[in-house]
């Protein structure tokens, strides 16, 4: 059997094993690799049986209580029919706007033509 360090099992409750997982993977048969001299390291032993559990628990995220933030948070509903208010009221605005120019006078008209025909 392969040796579990603490660090490994801190590593698989992060990635989301729960202890059974843990267990059934310490459980498979790891095929034997020689491990040379110079690459191995002292790594002490941990009690896997109560270690595991502990750790898995240990680290495990709390879950989020409800913070009295939630209370002060702004009612965006309202918020957004605020702003939904104003937008339709500029929009009208605009749409009443008079967006008309001057007509041409006929003078105009004659210096264009000019202009062109150069």
């Amino acid at each position: 059997m392969a040796k579990v360090t603490l660090k490994d099992l801190i590593e698989l409750a992060r990635a989301g094993y729960t202890p059974q997982n843990v267990k059934e993977l310490m459980t498979l048969e790891a095929p034997a690799e020689p491990i040379s001299p110079q690459t191995q390291t002292e790594v002490p032993e941990v009690n896997l049986s109560q270690s595991i559990e502990d750790t898995l628990v240990n680290t495990s995220s709390p879950e989020p209580k409800e913070s009295p933030k939630a209370e002060a948070e702004p009612d965006y509903k309202a918020l957004y029919e605020a702003e939904k208010e104003k937008v339709n009221a500029l929009q009208n605005k605009n749409n009443r706007a008079d967006v008309s120019t001057q007509l041409p006078t006929e003078a105009d008209l004659l210096d264009l033509v000019r202009d062109y025909c150069k």
